[in-house]
């Protein structure tokens, strides 16, 4: 037994680096437990500075918690994602006012992607059409876009496993949409052999090239 380790992470994290380092870890250190607890953007901070984790992924952040250092592990961006069979799948170098023609699934109200949405069609003088539904449940918004062929803004973070695995197509949007960087946020002490093993894992694993890995 190598230990315990105590991880907060944010969706967008989970999508863009546990489900790939995770499965790795286990086969790599047996004996290390890992516990994963997905964490809102508010949250994380407190759980760590509560030492309920012992470390967190998440976004870029200027200041972390007293005792703690980020690193940064993977760029992300924005996505518009759709399922395979829609329209605008395949179509090369799209640009808003088409996007604007479309059926969108709307995100939550004071998220990045929500704001970066208004902001888009605010500047077109345009409210699109959205369907009646709202959440910040990755998995129920993978369904939604896939049965109700509509459109969706997300970081890609979030949804490149089903984009890995065929389900979803990202957009090929003009002009690319960056987004804060995914990272580690670590002890500054050296802790415990366990989360020193996943810290480094992790690192590892967001530098390394991602196999059959989509856009």
């Amino acid at each position: 037994d190598e230990g315990v380790v105590r991880v907060a992470a944010i969706s967008s994290a989970v999508g863009g680096l546990l489900v790939r380092a995770l499965p790795a870890f286990a086969q790599a250190h047996p004996g290390v437990t890992v516990q994963v607890l997905e964490s809102a953007p508010e949250q994380w901070a407190l759980q760590l500075a509560r030492g309920e984790v012992d470390l967190a992924l998440v976004r870029h952040t200027a200041v972390p918690p007293a005792g703690f250092e980020f690193v940064p592990l993977a760029e992300d961006r924005f996505a518009v994602v759709c399922r395979p069979a829609h329209a605008l799948a395949r179509r090369r170098s799209v640009r808003w006012p088409t996007l604007a023609r479309a059926t969108w699934l709307p995100q939550a109200a004071g998220s990045a992607a929500r704001e970066l949405f208004d902001q888009q069609f605010a500047a077109l003088g345009v409210q699109p059409a959205t369907v009646p539904v709202v959440t910040r449940v990755a998995t129920l918004s993978v369904a939604l876009v896939e049965s109700l062929d509509v459109l969706a803004l997300v970081p890609q973070s979030v949804v490149q496993p089903w984009i890995d695995e065929g389900r979803l197509v990202a957009v090929d949007v003009e002009p690319p949409m960056p987004f804060r960087p995914l990272g580690l946020v670590r002890p500054l002490a050296e802790g415990a052999r366990a989360v020193q093993l996943f810290g480094e894992f992790v690192r590892t694993q967001a530098a390394a090239p991602a196999a059959g890995r989509r856009a």
